[in-house]
């Protein structure tokens, strides 16, 4: 990879904004790169709150996450053989 150019952007003042129930997401993209910043409010769950708006029955997206404050637990599907 090389890097022809620096940007830079703040979730502050997003690209998008997705306000799924429970959830907040401010998205930025820099260049062919999507980032999200996840707000959860307490009791959220994907299956609850995300799954209404996708229809499926786990997420279908790869993600590299860290979680910044408070706890965050990651149930993972298993890949069809």
């Amino acid at each position: 990879m090389t890097v022809n150019a620096l940007e830079a952007k703040s979730f502050d003042q997003p690209d998008e904004k997705r306000r799924p129930p429970k959830t907040q997401v401010d998205v930025v993209t820099l260049g062919d790169t999507t980032l999200g910043r996840f707000t959860f409010e307490p009791g959220w769950r994907w299956s609850e709150t995300v799954k209404t708006v996708v229809h499926t029955d786990t997420c279908q997206v790869n993600h590299v996450g860290i979680c910044a404050a408070g706890t965050l637990t990651v149930q993972m599907g298993r890949r069809p053989r």
